[in-house]
């Protein structure tokens, strides 16, 4: 889907935890101009969320939400695996693992980086609360069917990518976006975003001694978790982008501490944007108040890039009801226009009667049809809930396997066969943890004559792995 092709007007919307910023775009087949950016900042003072967004007036054809990174858990992950659906499986098996939160309050997406070794693959995880998306979606003055994503704010920063890439010697590099009190430190690679850390420290304005210590250390800090990750070549260019007063003191602790080539950038210079007169005044004041719209901007660049995702199922499903009404509507009031059309023509009251006779029983009879099928529908979901029981029942059993598979477990399969209950395949670091989740198994009352179909060892570079596959039979 392009957003381009099927939008004039595009509200882009960022939300912090203590602030919101707004950015208009007028898209057409040719250019996107930017003809709006406004933010505001959330005190105990500010009132309700749904007050500041209604009095924004937005008026688009299509919302994108952009949540900030520090409302967002990222995680660089290796799995066992190659096979996308298979590493999807996994991810919605661990990633709750990787929360103080269940499975049923995140969200989750992530982005395939590369595969480094034989039969494994780095992904980059990322994690948000259910409640977060929903309190925003909730004070939004525009309907879900609107909204056409969700997306991470520090992985817009990889579409700048292609406007970067005549200005670097080198494909991967470090972006720093300064922003007020904070500073996203990101690692980026042929517009993939590799790496992710958000930086606290004071004010811009205030680089005394001390604060150039701890900023130092944090990119310091920044740059050996990187390579703790073994994702990509050692950092030698760095791009500084946002508040002008951060870059220049950025700039010299990147070239004297750890030998980086700095660039500093100016986002308003891009000429794959056009601003309006407001939105050009905005961005020089900005700039010189500490702050920073390269994310939304990024996100500007290309609307149609791949990024992750955070549209829950359930607001998914409801956003493609209340489409479906909209295009049933239109359809309807499409239909209407054709028959009174129709009759005007034809001038017949006979033809009226013909037609309200032929649409009445056209309509009964999708009726008819309609109720057969939920019938249908019916009789089945009470066949279902008949042999879904919470005691012994697949689901319990499902809930009590994932109870007793350990964190350093990787499961690569799960079967079910209501003859012959569980199969699951999987990948340990070793083979006593394989014995002691079967002997967990055995003990659980939902299944009976717990067995190992086979554990076998092998062996990649210095890592000695164990696949195994164990069958769990139902209880009667």
């Amino acid at each position: 889907m392009s957003l381009l092709d099927r939008s004039k007007s595009v509200a882009l919307i960022q939300i912090g935890r203590n602030f919101l910023k707004l950015m208009s775009l007028r898209c057409s087949s040719r250019e996107v101009e930017v003809v709006r950016v406004s933010r505001r900042n959330l005190t105990q003072d500010s009132g309700p969320l749904k007050t500041l967004l209604e009095e924004w007036e937005i008026h688009a054809d299509k919302v994108i939400l952009v949540i900030s990174r520090d409302q967002v858990l990222l995680r660089n992950l290796e799995l066992p695996s190659t096979d996308l659906e298979e590493i999807t499986e996994i991810v919605s098996l661990q990633a709750d693992k990787q929360t103080p939160f269940s499975r049923d309050e995140i969200t989750a997406g992530f982005r395939v980086l590369s595969s480094s070794k034989e039969h494994y693959t780095h992904i980059l995880l990322a994690v948000i609360q259910k409640e977060i998306i929903q309190n925003v979606t909730k004070a939004l003055p525009v309907p879900l069917s609107k909204i056409e994503r969700i997306c991470l704010d520090t992985e817009c920063l990889s579409n700048w990518d292609p406007v970067l890439r005549s200005k670097l010697d080198t494909r991967t590099y470090a972006l720093l976006d300064l922003e007020q009190d904070r500073m996203d430190f990101c690692v980026c690679s042929e517009g993939k975003l590799l790496f992710s850390r958000l930086v606290p420290f004071k004010s811009s304005r205030e680089w005394s001694p001390e604060v150039e210590r701890q900023v130092t250390e944090e990119i310091r800090l920044c740059l050996e978790a990187y390579k703790n990750e073994e994702l990509g070549p050692e950092i030698r260019e760095a791009v500084l982008m946002g508040a002008r007063v951060a870059k220049e003191r950025l700039a010299k602790i990147c070239r004297e501490r750890f030998l980086i080539k700095p660039v500093c950038f100016s986002e308003e210079a891009a000429s794959e944007l056009t601003y309006s007169e407001q939105v050009e005044r905005y961005l020089e004041r900005e700039m010189k108040e500490d702050g920073s719209s390269s994310k939304l901007m990024g996100l500007a660049l290309n609307l149609n890039a791949e990024l992750m995702d955070f549209v829950p199922a359930e607001m998914g499903r409801i956003r493609r009801k209340q489409r479906q009404a909209k295009e049933m509507m239109l359809t309807g009031v499409l239909s209407a226009a054709l028959l009174l059309c129709a009759g005007a023509v034809i001038g017949s009251e006979s033809f009226y009667k013909y037609k309200y006779n032929n649409d009445l029983g056209q309509e009964l009879h999708r009726l008819e049809s309609t109720a057969t099928i939920l019938r249908r529908y019916k009789q089945r979901l009470g066949v279902i809930r008949e042999r879904v029981d919470l005691k012994g029942s697949a689901l319990e059993g499902l809930y009590q396997i994932h109870r007793a598979v350990p964190q350093e477990m990787y499961l690569t399969g799960i079967q079910f066969d209501w003859g012959d209950g569980f199969s699951i395949r999987g990948t340990a670091s070793s083979t006593p943890p394989v014995f002691e989740m079967v002997r967990d198994l055995e003990k659980l009352p939902e299944f009976q004559n717990v067995k190992t179909k086979y554990v076998t060892r092998r062996r990649i570079e210095n890592m000695e792995l164990t696949d195994f596959e164990v069958n769990c039979p139902l209880s009667p």
